[in-house]
């Protein structure tokens, strides 16, 4: 009696846990667009490989302008390996098995990185470049 309750509470658990359904990601991407540029290409004044070329341009200097903030390496610091003094059997391989260890503190870096987005963020919108939703 007490291996079929278990068999039906695994099997419940199991149907419970595994019936989840994952969100769909939504159907598009976001992308650049320059209304006054396309609208001159709309009416034949700039080709569409004028608006590419532009766009290349102008995507590059930002680019360039967002690198001017310098990644800094990461805060780094060694923890030492512990103190197995006095250990035995297990316990003792198991502790000398756990050498120094390194661990780093990433918050510069990723600063850093957040503010190569923005400038070039800003960058592209000041040269009217707005990101759009674009559904496939």
């Amino acid at each position: 009696m007490k291996k079929i309750f278990t068999l039906i509470a695994v099997t419940i658990l199991f149907q419970a846990c595994g019936g989840t359904p994952k969100p769909k990601k939504p159907a598009g991407e976001w992308i650049y667009s320059n209304s006054i540029l396309e609208a001159k290409v709309l009416t034949g004044k700039l080709s569409k490989k004028e608006l590419k070329y532009k766009f290349i341009k102008t995507k590059n200097i930002c680019k360039i302008d967002s690198l001017k903030v310098p990644i800094p390496s990461p805060s780094c610091y060694v923890v030492p390996a512990p103190n197995c003094a006095g250990l035995t059997g297990f316990s003792k391989g198991f502790c000398e098995s756990q050498g120094p260890e390194e661990k780093c503190d990433y918050s510069s870096v990723n600063s850093a990185k957040n503010a190569q987005n923005e400038i070039f963020e800003a960058c592209m919108e000041i040269e009217d470049w707005k990101k759009v939703w674009q559904p496939y």
